[in-house]
């Protein structure tokens, strides 16, 4: 009892301080104001739409079309600026503070020029630095939410003109960038989900609405909301008359996986993950309640069927605090070989197809870098079957394809663009949407050749 008492009092402490510190660093915080013009260093012309930004954060903006940029930056005692426009070599600039000193009023001018990347000619073959990537699918209609890629080569987006939750659509395109047919969602929409049968979801607020393509036309099904979060959405992916599932509580650091047999109806657990460290200071939420406060777990507990430690962790909001978080342990199918990633016991699983467990690989990717940059992402590539784990680095994302025999990164890709949205790959290209920083343009669908860099 005393050293729960005290990890409770440590916890509090913590998050005290954590406060604290937080609305001091808020009152201290001062800005300084960059401004300044973007030109070629050729010709002097003014760059319009490059990009500035401020290395390790979200900070930048674009110039206009004289290339005057400007942008407030938290005075910190150095910072590094980076410029780039597309055809030029980019261009940083690290600001100290003796330049900060000599200027008036917190506004520092800064004017840069860039150089046009040079183009190499070799037989007749003409190569220059990485390309952007290609634009999949692009227009001033509407936004890009999500999407996913049909096997025929087609796509289903969710797209909207100027807010998701309002005036949301489903739309069919082909590989020409041509609208085949649009369908508006009569719901709050919030994303796509493909579900283990292959079936296109929009997942609403109130329903699920089932898309299927027919032809050049997209029907759509409602579903009921609550019977498909308990009974389809749970299911990860089939195998050998199996329907693969598991029993994930976001709120709740264990979970299962489990095979359901179709021929027999019989159903069998073939992996537990849990951790244990999570898992330990939750269900000490239920411990340390008054004891009146028990009382009304258990009376809610036993109302909705639930076990009392998930309820008393729910009243305290032990969930949305920052000492936890959902566990992340993805399950793929390979070759009929089911991999079970496992990062609370550093373990990559593998089973047969009839869910029998034959092998244990150690994994440490996840690991050997800081916890902010690990995503807690992963991608299976549904044509050739690698495994990718996603990565961020200053807000570029790296694409770390796994080596499943070894359980080591094998290669490394960098995406070309920051802050990219709903990556997919498939045969070896990564899919993603993206719209360019202080742009006006609409979110548009792009694609990148991953290769090893």
């Amino acid at each position: 009892m005393h050293d729960l008492n005290s990890m409770i009092k440590i916890r509090f402490t913590l998050f005290l301080w954590f406060c604290l510190a937080t609305v001091t660093a808020f009152a201290q915080q001062k800005t300084v104001v960059v401004i300044g013009r973007v030109t070629d260093a050729e010709t002097g012309q003014p760059l319009f739409q490059a990009s500035v930004t401020v290395d390790g954060t979200q900070t930048g903006a674009s110039t206009g079309k004289t290339g005057i940029y400007k942008l407030k930056v938290r005075k910190l005692t150095r910072f590094t600026l980076f410029f780039q426009h597309l055809g030029y070599e980019s261009y940083s600039h690290q600001v100290t503070p003796e330049m900060l000193s000599g200027e008036l009023s917190d506004t520092l001018r800064l004017n840069v020029s860039l150089y046009i990347v040079p183009i190499v000619i070799k037989e007749a073959v003409v190569s220059a630095e990485r390309p952007p990537p290609d634009t999949v699918f692009g227009t001033n209609q509407f936004n890009i939410e999500d999407f996913e890629l049909l096997p025929d080569g087609r796509f289903i987006f969710l797209a909207y003109e100027k807010r998701l939750k309002k005036g949301s659509e489903v739309v069919l395109a082909d590989r020409n960038q041509e609208v085949l047919h649009r369908v508006i969602i009569p719901d709050e929409a919030e994303e796509l989900f493909r579900d283990f049968l292959g079936y296109v979801n929009v997942i609403a607020k109130y329903n699920v609405y089932r898309v299927i393509p027919e032809d050049d036309e997209l029907q759509v099904l409602q579903l009921p909301k609550k019977d498909f979060d308990a009974m389809i959405r749970p299911a990860e992916d089939t195998l050998n008359q199996q329907i693969l599932f598991s029993d994930y509580r976001w709120y709740y650091p264990e979970f299962s996986y489990f095979a359901f047999h179709q021929t027999d109806s019989t159903i069998a657990p073939f992996k537990q993950v849990v951790d244990k460290e999570l898992e330990e200071i939750y269900r000490s939420e239920y411990k340390f309640m008054q004891p009146r406060q028990k009382l009304q777990a258990r009376k809610i507990a036993i109302a909705n069927n639930m076990d009392k430690v998930d309820v008393a962790a729910l009243m305290t909001g032990f969930p949305n605090s920052l000492y936890y978080t959902p566990l992340f342990a993805p399950l793929f199918v390979v070759n009929d070989t089911i991999m079970v990633f496992d990062h609370y016991k550093n373990q990559l699983f593998k089973f047969d197809r009839d869910a029998q467990v034959v092998d244990s690989i150690r994994i440490t990717y996840h690991r050997e870098v800081r916890p902010k940059d690990w995503e807690r992402e992963m991608h299976r590539d549904e044509v050739t079957g690698n495994i990718y784990a996603v990565f961020n680095q200053k807000g570029y994302y790296l694409l770390k394809e796994l080596d499943t025999q070894t359980g080591k990164v094998k290669s490394s890709f960098r995406l070309y663009w920051r802050y990219v949205e709903k990556i997919q790959i498939q045969d070896g290209y990564v899919y993603y949407t993206y719209r360019p920083f202080e742009s006006l343009q609409n979110k548009f669908l792009y694609r990148e050749l991953i290769q090893e860099e």
